[in-house]
């Protein structure tokens, strides 16, 4: 009988470290998968962010330095404004100001953020024009070089980016 107690007794002492060396385990691994989501999942606002970032690089690397006299402010952080301005001189000496909102969706861009677009452009005095660009997906009921106007009758061009090589989307944006 007292053997037999000691061996319950080793044996319940195995399986106590082992239980806690497998709950020191499990913590490790909760942790790492935390991790893996936080890094795998972004919000919305960081892909936003993303897609800015290709929008103001592609106007600062390629359009200003194809047209003379271009330059681009960006106004991400301010509200009613669109994402960037760009202005272009024309073959007629004019510098028009074009304003520019750039999406990265999943998704279809859905016709809520055109009209945001819309009331943005005829809110800006000096705005001429402007151009929505999707990174990732189509925009709702207007195909690739679609044209629409504003309440104030200013002309948008759309753009997607969907399936583009990056090469190719400097080309539709110059176009």
């Amino acid at each position: 009988r007292i053997a037999m107690a000691e061996g319950r007794e080793a044996m319940t002492t195995m399986v106590s470290e082992g239980n806690a060396i497998m709950k020191e385990k499990i913590v490790a691994l909760e942790a790492q998968l935390a991790q893996q989501i936080a890094s795998n999942t972004k919000s919305s606002s960081a892909i936003g962010k993303q897609g800015e970032t290709i929008v103001l690089d592609l106007l600062e690397n390629t359009v200003c330095k194809l047209f003379p006299f271009a330059s681009v402010k960006d106004m991400t952080g301010v509200p009613h404004s669109a994402d960037f301005h760009l202005w272009i001189m024309v073959p007629n000496g004019q510098k028009i100001k074009i304003l520019i909102d750039s999406k990265k969706y999943k998704r279809a861009v859905n016709s809520d953020e055109i009209n945001k677009l819309y009331e943005d452009m005829d809110r800006d005095e000096e705005c001429q024009c402007g151009i929505m660009i999707s990174i990732d997906s189509g925009i709702c009921t207007k195909r690739q070089f679609c044209f629409s106007r504003t309440l104030k009758q200013k002309p948008v061009l759309f753009l997607t980016f969907q399936d583009l090589a990056p090469e190719t989307q400097k080309d539709v944006l110059c176009w």
